[in-house]
C-alpha cells in the first residue's frame, strides 16, 4: 500500500484518553532522535492536561484498525496587551508515524487543528519553526515576526574559548539545553517556595495591573508554578528580590559541552528602582549558578533590556530564534514585527 492510499484511509478525530499509549508510542517511534528527555506520561500529562490555561486541542490519524500513526497537538497560551487579553495557542506536538509519511498527513491535521481552535475563539497560533518545518508552515498561512534579541553575559571566558561561542549561533536555538534530570543544583530557592511568598504575589499583582506596551505571557501565579515548579522535565530555581521588586527564574544545562544558564523569566517593574533590583537579582543568578556563561531574552530598547545590560550582558548576534504566528482573527496584523511582542527566555525555550 502506498503512503497516499494508507493516509486515505486513516480517519482524522480529537484524540480520546485512551489513545494516549498510542500517542505515546508515536511519538517515541517518530521523535525519538529529536528529544533530548523522555516523553512518557507524566511529561503529556503536565503539558497538555494540567496547563491553567486549559488542556491542548489535540487531533490524531487512526487507521481502521484504531493504530494512531499521525498527532498535532496545539498548547494553549494567554497573552496580554494594554489591559486586554488575548487567547492563543503554540504549534508544538506534532508526529506522523515513518510509513505513513510523505501524504500529507501533517498538513490534513494541522489545518483541521486551525479550523477547530478558530471556531472556539482562539486569536492566533505562534512558534518558533525550525528550518525543516518553516516552509511548511508558511505555505499554511503562518508570518514570520522576526528574530528575537537574546543576551549572553560570559561566566568563564576560558571555557567558552575552548567550547566556541559561536557554535551557539544559528541552528543552536530555540531548544533546550538540558538533558534528562538537568537541574541547577542548590543555587537561589524553589520555585514554588517564592510563589508561595506573599511579596512575590503582590509583584505579580502589580505587573497583571500594568498597562503593557508590548505583548507579553499572561503570567500568574498558576501559569509559573505550572511552567516552572510542577514541570517533571527539568528543575528552575528562582532569585526573589527581598523587597519584593524583582524575580528570576533560570534553570542551567548543557549545550556543545558548555555549562549553560537560562535566565528564563526576569519579573520588575518599569521603573529605574525595578531595573535596578532586576540587575542585582541577575547578579545574584551569576554568582550562584554554576555556568559558564548565562543567556536570556529581552527587547534591545526595553526595560528588561536596560536590566540585562546593567547586569553585564549583551547582546548575542546570530543566535536568534525566528517566531512566527498565524491570525485567526482579523485585526491582528500588526503582531507581523518584533517590536510589538515582549518575550522571555522562558517563552523561546522548547518543552
Amino acid at each position: 500500500m502506498s503512503a497516499s492510499t494508507a493516509a486515505g484511509a486513516t480517519t482524522i478525530r480529537s484524540a480520546r484518553p485512551e489513545d494516549l499509549p498510542g500517542v505515546l508510542e508515536l511519538l517515541r517511534v517518530s521523535m525519538a532522535r529529536e528529544r533530548r528527555f523522555p516523553f512518557d506520561e507524566r511529561v503529556w500529562r503536565w503539558k497538555h492536561e494540567a496547563n491553567p490555561a486549559g488542556p491542548s486541542p489535540c487531533l490524531v490519524a487512526v487507521t481502521p484498525e484504531g493504530r494512531v500513526v499521525g498527532l498535532r497537538a496545539f498548547l494553549r497560551w494567554e497573552w496580554r496587551r494594554g489591559g486586554g487579553l488575548l487567547r492563543a495557542v503554540r504549534a508544538v506536538d506534532t508526529a506522523v508515524h515513518p510509513d505513513w509519511r510523505g501524504a500529507g498527513l501533517f498538513t490534513r491535521l494541522t489545518r483541521d487543528l486551525l479550523t477547530a481552535v478558530q471556531a472556539e475563539g482562539v486569536d492566533f497560533v505562534f512558534n518558533t519553526p525550525n528550518g525543516q518545518s518553516l516552509p511548511g508552515y508558511l505555505k499554511m498561512g503562518w508570518r514570520p515576526v522576526g528574530r528575537m534579541t537574546l543576551w549572553v553575559k560570559p561566566l568563564r571566558p576560558g571555557a567558552l574559548l575552548r567550547g566556541g561561542l559561536a557554535r551557539l549561533g544559528g541552528r543552536s536555538w530555540p531548544g533546550s539545553a538540558s538533558g534528562p534530570g538537568s537541574a541547577a543544583g542548590d543555587a537561589g530557592r524553589s520555585v514554588g517556595e517564592v510563589l508561595d511568598d506573599p511579596r512575590a504575589l503582590a509583584l505579580l499583582d502589580a505587573l497583571a495591573a500594568r498597562d503593557a506596551d508590548r505583548l507579553e505571557t499572561r503570567r500568574t501565579a498558576a501559569f509559573l508554578r505550572w511552567r516552572y515548579a510542577d514541570t517533571p522535565t527539568a528543575t528552575y530555581r528562582c532569585w526573589f528580590d527581598e523587597a519584593g521588586r524583582a524575580l528570576a527564574i533560570a534553570r542551567s544545562g548543557l549545550r556543545f559541552g558548555l555549562r549553560e544558564g537560562l535566565a528564563c523569566e526576569l519579573l520588575h517593574a518599569d521603573t529605574a528602582d525595578g531595573v535596578r533590583a532586576a540587575a542585582a537579582a541577575l547578579r545574584s543568578l551569576a554568582r550562584d549558578l554554576a555556568a559558564d556563561y548565562l543567556l536570556a531574552a529581552a527587547p534591545a530598547r526595553s526595560p528588561t533590556g536596560a536590566a540585562l545590560a546593567l547586569a553585564g550582558f549583551a547582546p548575542l548576534l546570530g543566535a536568534s530564534p525566528l517566531l512566527t504566528f498565524r491570525p485567526l482573527r482579523e485585526s491582528l496584523d500588526h503582531l507581523a514585527a518584533t517590536r510589538a511582542w515582549r518575550l522571555s527566555a522562558g517563552d523561546l525555550e522548547l518543552f
